[in-house]
């Protein structure tokens, strides 16, 4: 492939960085927040400054910004939004599943082949041959 792969955009890194920044409580999440408004022509964020609602707009701007370069689900995994947003039996899933690794995919069989040592996410235990 001749050309340039974006792997990582500015925009991202800023507003991960304000994601970081607000789960901190570091007043700069909303200067990081704005920078990327304006670049986009929005007005500056004169919403809630309260960490829960600074850090949903944060999710919403993230949405915006890198819609369709597919890093949507990780921020809702990330964020612990996937039972409010995704739909189907992610509603279901329990706090210990969450933490058994059911929101990840289960690693393919074939790389138990490469690898004896390796282990399956304790969720997906159930689904190996």
């Amino acid at each position: 492939m001749q050309g340039n792969r974006i792997v990582w955009r500015l925009a991202d890194l800023i507003l991960l960085r304000a994601e970081c920044r607000a789960q901190l409580g570091m007043p700069e999440a909303v200067q990081d927040l704005n920078r990327i408004r304006e670049r986009a022509g929005l007005l500056d964020y004169k919403g809630s400054l309260k960490k829960k609602d600074l850090l949903k707009e944060i999710f919403r701007e993230r949405e915006r910004e890198l819609f369709g370069e597919g890093q949507r689900y990780y921020d809702i995994v990330r964020n612990g939004y996937f039972r409010d947003i995704l739909l189907g039996n992610y509603k279901t899933l329990t706090d210990k599943d969450v933490k058994d690794g059911a929101l990840y995919l289960p690693v393919n069989h074939n790389a138990f082949l490469n690898n004896s040592l390796m282990t399956q996410n304790i969720y997906w235990l159930w689904h190996q041959n």
